[in-house]
C-alpha cells in the first residue's frame, strides 16, 4: 500500500506533527509525535529524550509513531543533505541515522522502563538510490528483546514502503 501523507495507515490512534505539503508544494513539518493520551511511561519518555536531542533537531528527524510493534519517521528532504549533487537524491548516512534512531524507538517502546542502549551491529542494505528531491521515510519493528540484548529490522523508502530503498538489521545493548 502506498504511504500517505496524513499517515491514515496507523489506524486511528495515530497522529503525527508532520502538516503535510503547503500550498507553494514545500513542506511543513515538526519532530515531535502525539498520540491520544494513551502512551506508556516509556514511551513519555522516550520521546522527550528524542526532542532534546540536538542532532536529530538538525535533520528534522520526526518520530512519527511508536508502540510495541514498531516505529515510524521520516528525515525530510533538505538540499544540504543531497550525497549526489548529479541525482538529487539524499546522502546514504541520512538513511542509516533514520534506519537506526527508528532501531531506538521500536526497542525502547517494548521495554518496561526506559533503559540506557547502545548499538552493537548495524547492517544496512541499500537497495535503490533514494528519489531526487523527496523525504525518506523508515519502519522498524523490535522482533526479538531478550535481558540484554535486542533485535530490530526494518526498511526505508520514499513514497512506497513496497519500494524500499534500503533494509536494515541491528542489534541494540540494553543495560
Amino acid at each position: 500500500p502506498r504511504h500517505t501523507r496524513d499517515n491514515s495507515c496507523f489506524g486511528s490512534q495515530a497522529r503525527t506533527g508532520r502538516r503535510g505539503p503547503n500550498v507553494s508544494g514545500t513542506h511543513q513539518y515538526g519532530n515531535e509525535m502525539t498520540y491520544a493520551g494513551n502512551e506508556s511511561e516509556t514511551v513519555k519518555s522516550f520521546r522527550a529524550l528524542f526532542n532534546s536531542v540536538p542532532h536529530h533537531k538538525a535533520l528534522g528527524v520526526a518520530l512519527q509513531f511508536m508502540n510495541s510493534e514498531g516505529a515510524r519517521g521520516f528525515i525530510p528532504y533538505k538540499s544540504e543533505m543531497i550525497g549526489n549533487p548529479l541525482t538529487g537524491g539524499l546522502h546514504g548516512g541520512i538513511i542509516t541515522t533514520l534506519l537506526d534512531t527508528l532501531g531506538g524507538a521500536a526497542v525502547a517502546a517494548r521495554l518496561d522502563a526506559l533503559r540506557t542502549m547502545a548499538t552493537l551491529d548495524l547492517r544496512i542494505d541499500y537497495l535503490r538510490p533514494p528519489t531526487p528531491l523527496a523525504d525518506i521515510y523508515a519502519h522498524v519493528v523490535c522482533y526479538k528483546l531478550t535481558h540484554n540484548v535486542a533485535f530490530a529490522r526494518g526498511t526505508a523508502y520514499n513514497d512506497d514502503e513496497e519500494d524500499p530503498l534500503a533494509s536494515m538489521s541491528a542489534t541494540y545493548m540494553l543495560d
